[in-house]
């Protein structure tokens, strides 16, 4: 069975992009590192739920905009001392488009 994927315009993710994304059932903010990778991952942090895209990308971590709490773009997990982990999607890009597998 193909796991569904969601499919945007990689001219759409702009360098540290914080906009969320809805795919339902799934929501999910996609970001752009300085290197010119692109991460998504959920859009609510593990302590309160806070919205990650709203958050501040620094190096390969968000920054929960309600408390701190520094999520890692590559797998998930909240950095020490803090704990918790949000999901992470696959990405795949090809060309100017950009898939990210719900």
């Amino acid at each position: 069975m193909v796991s569904p994927e969601f499919q945007i315009s990689n001219n759409n993710v702009k360098f540290k992009d914080l906009t969320p994304y809805f795919s339902d059932p799934t929501f999910f903010g996609i970001f752009r590192l300085s290197d010119g990778r692109i991460k998504a991952v959920e859009n609510r942090c593990p302590h309160k739920g806070g919205p990650l895209s709203e958050g501040i990308v620094s190096g390969e971590t968000v920054i929960c905009p309600m408390h701190g709490l520094k999520i890692s773009l590559i797998d998930g997990s909240a950095l020490p001392p803090d704990e918790g982990n949000v999901k992470t999607y696959e990405i795949r890009t090809e060309g100017e488009k950009v898939w990210i597998r719900i």
